[in-house]
């Protein structure tokens, strides 16, 4: 049981790089509005809110992974590439590595 007295987590401060668990994304802590972060993806775009509830930090190494795929991302737009890959269980089943 928790105790009354104490009180929640002090929110991230603007700058912070966060993960927004509830939509699996990683964004920068804009600010706060009401009860809500305003969180901005890494490349730039349109702010969403995100309950303070369901952010985390994110470590140096799940940022850069996440820049990376951003940066990978406006080259394949620059590129005129607009396409995702996606592996299905099945195919990740029958896929050998080896030998």
């Amino acid at each position: 049981m928790s105790d009354p007295t104490e009180s929640a987590p002090a929110p991230p401060p603007p700058g912070a790089a966060v993960r927004d668990t509830a939509s699996g994304r990683i964004g920068i802590v804009m600010g706060h509005e009401g009860p809500y972060l305003q969180l901005r993806p890494l490349d730039g775009g349109r702010e969403w809110d995100a309950d303070p509830d369901s952010v985390r930090p994110v470590g140096p190494a799940e940022l850069m992974h996440a820049r990376v795929a951003a940066a990978n991302a406006r080259s394949r737009a620059d590129l005129g590439i607009n396409c995702t890959w996606t592996v299905t269980a099945d195919e990740a089943e029958n896929t050998h590595q080896g030998p």
